[in-house]
C-alpha cells in the first residue's frame, strides 16, 4: 500500500480511532480540523522518511498512533480544541525520534556537531529544499485534472448559471453567495506549499458550491447548518438556502429557480470524496540549497529548532496563472468526513490493542 491509498485504509482508521472521542464531541468543522491535522502531520512524516521521490509509508501507522496519543495527552491535561492544534515541541520531538531511529543515533549524541550537521542536511534536503505543491479537489474532477493538468484557463461549465443565480441574490442585497469564486477562479489556479489545509479544502470542494449551500458568510453559524455539504446532508443544505431566501423575501419564481439550480448541482457535486495532488518541484533547488547553507546557522542551532522550522515552512494559499502539469504528480485519496465518522465510531475501529497487534506483527512495513 502506498501513500495514494493509505488514508482510506482501515490501518489509518484504526490509528485515527485513538482520538475518536475528541472528534465525536466536536462539530463537523472542528472535526475536519482534527482529521486534517493528523493527515498533514502524516504527509510530512512520509516526505521526511522518503527515499528519493518515493513517499514512504513505512512506519507511518506507528507514527500516527504516537501522534494521536500525544493529542489525547494534551486533551487530558486541558480539553483540546481545534484552535489549539499546532506542531509544537512535543510533536516535533516525534519526528526527531524517527530521524534518530533511522540513523541509529543515541539520544546522548544529539548535541554532537557532526550529528547536528548530518540530521540538518537530511531534514532540509527533504522538507525545505524541494518545493512541494499541494492541490486538493473533489474526486469528481480527477479525470479532468489528469487530462488537462491544473489549468488556469479552465472554464466552469456552469458559469452562466452561477452568474444568473448570483444576480438574483445580489438583487436582494446578498453578496458573495458563492464565496470568492470569481476572485479565486478566473484565470488562476490556487495551490498550497504545505499540506496543512489540504483536507479542509478537499472536503469543501468545489468551494463555490459549499459556500452556496452553507459556508458563505451569509449563513450565520448560530442559525444555519454551515457544514451541510461536508457532512453530505441534502436536506440541511436545501433548508439553508430556502430559509435564507425566505428571510430576504425572494419571490416564488426566484425560489423555484434557485432550488432547481441547487438540486441539479447537488447531483453533480455531493457525495464525492476529496483527493490531494502532491507534486515535487526541484527547479529552484540549487538556489534554495545555497541560501539555506549560508543562512541556517544564523537562526537555529539545535536539531529541534531546525526541524521545527522545516515542519512549519510553506504557504497555505498561493496561485498562478500558469498551467501546473501533473504527469509526475502523486494523487492521494482522502476519506470523506462522513466515512471517517462511520469508520472510527464503529465498534471495531479505535481498538488500540488491535492497532498495536497490527504494528508488532509487521503490517506497518508498507512503502510506495
Amino acid at each position: 500500500m502506498g501513500i495514494e491509498d493509505y488514508f482510506v485504509s482501515d490501518e489509518f482508521f484504526n490509528a485515527l480511532g485513538r482520538i475518536k472521542n475528541i472528534i465525536e464531541r466536536n462539530g463537523p468543522n472542528d472535526g475536519v480540523t482534527f482529521i486534517e491535522f493528523v493527515i498533514s502531520c502524516a504527509i510530512k512524516y512520509s516526505i521526511l522518511m522518503s527515499d528519493g521521490d518515493k513517499l514512504s509509508t513505512e512506519g507511518l501507522t506507528e507514527f500516527v498512533c504516537k501522534l494521536c496519543d500525544k493529542l489525547n495527552e494534551k486533551d487530558r491535561r486541558e480539553r483540546l480544541s481545534a484552535f489549539d492544534l499546532s506542531v509544537d515541541e512535543e510533536i516535533v520531538s516525534l519526528y526527531k525520534d524517527e530521524i534518530f531511529k533511522k540513523f541509529d543515533i543515541p539520544k546522548e549524541m544529539e548535541n554532537d556537531p557532526n550529528v547536528i550537521d548530518k540530521c540538518v542536511d537530511y531534514i532540509y534536503e527533504r522538507l525545505v529544499i524541494p518545493d512541494y505543491i499541494y492541490h486538493s479537489f473533489s474526486s469528481g474532477s480527477y479525470d479532468s485534472i489528469l487530462e488537462h493538468g491544473l489549468n488556469p484557463q479552465y472554464s466552469n461549465p456552469y458559469q452562466k448559471e452561477i452568474d444568473e443565480i448570483d444576480k438574483i441574490f445580489e438583487k436582494h442585497g446578498i453578496s458573495m453567495i458563492f464565496g470568492w469564486q470569481k476572485l479565486n477562479c478566473n484565470g488562476k489556479v490556487s495551490y498550497a506549499t504545505t499540506p496543512s489545509v489540504c483536507y479542509y479544502y478537499g472536503c469543501g470542494s468545489p468551494e463555490w458550491f459549499s459556500h452556496f449551500v452553507g459556508e458563505s458568510m451569509n449563513f450565520h453559524p448560530d442559525f444555519y447548518a454551515k457544514a451541510a455539504f461536508v457532512i453530505n446532508d441534502h436536506d440541511a443544505a436545501r433548508d439553508n438556502i430556502r430559509r435564507l431566501m425566505e428571510e430576504y423575501d425572494f419571490s416564488e419564481e426566484e425560489k423555484e429557480r434557485v432550488l432547481t439550480f441547487f438540486e441539479d448541482k447537488w447531483k453533480v457535486y455531493a457525495g464525492k470524496s476529496p483527493m490531494l495532488m502532491i507534486k515535487k518541484d526541484t527547479s529552484d533547488a540549487e538556489r534554495r540549497r545555497a541560501y539555506y547553507a549560508s543562512e541556517e546557522d544564523s537562526y537555529f542551532h539545535t536539531i529541534q529548532e531546525h526541524l521545527s522550522y522545516a515542519l512549519h515552512s510553506g504557504y497555505p494559499d498561493r496561485n498562478t496563472d500558469e498551467i501546473i502539469p501533473v504527469d509526475d504528480a502523486i494523487f492521494v485519496k482522502l476519506p470523506s468526513y462522513p466515512l471517517v465518522r462511520k469508520k472510527i465510531m464503529s465498534s471495531s475501529i479505535g481498538d488500540t490493542s488491535k492497532t498495536e497487534n497490527m504494528l508488532y506483527n509487521g503490517y506497518s512495513g508498507i512503502s510506495l
